[in-house]
């Protein structure tokens, strides 16, 4: 029964969804402009942001579909490489080489933190 009306299926399945999330968009945007001027969590959203909903929506879902399907190739090619890479190699420099890669990669990003903190006054030295 569904296949004979696909194209019904498919629009209803396309409108329902981005009519809930402009809902959802309207009714937040309502919410926030009942907020008082000097509300912390009052937010300067534009009016016009509620219409792009429609156009957004789909393209957000695609990249999120997209991107799924990437991360799944990635997961399989790992599957298969990593113990692969296990049992030919069978010394642990592969461990050791992630480990040296991630002290590299954490290092800075720690630096770059700290001094954030410094200068909003929010160091903390280490224990």
């Amino acid at each position: 029964m569904i296949l004979l009306h696909k194209e019904l299926f498919a629009s209803i399945c396309i409108v329902i969804p981005i009519f809930i999330v402009t809902f959802c968009t309207f009714l937040a945007y309502r919410v926030n402009a009942k907020r008082e001027p000097n509300d912390p969590q009052k937010k300067d959203f534009s009016p016009y942001a509620i219409f792009l909903v429609p156009v957004a929506v789909p393209f957000v879902v695609f990249l999120d579909i997209l991107l799924l399907i990437l991360y799944s190739l990635f997961f399989g090619v790992m599957l298969l490489l990593f113990p692969v890479a296990l049992l030919l190699f069978r010394k642990p420099f592969l461990i050791q080489w992630i480990l040296k890669l991630a002290q590299k990669i954490g290092d800075p990003i720690l630096d770059i933190n700290s001094q954030l903190l410094k200068a909003v006054g929010l160091y903390m030295p280490s224990i």
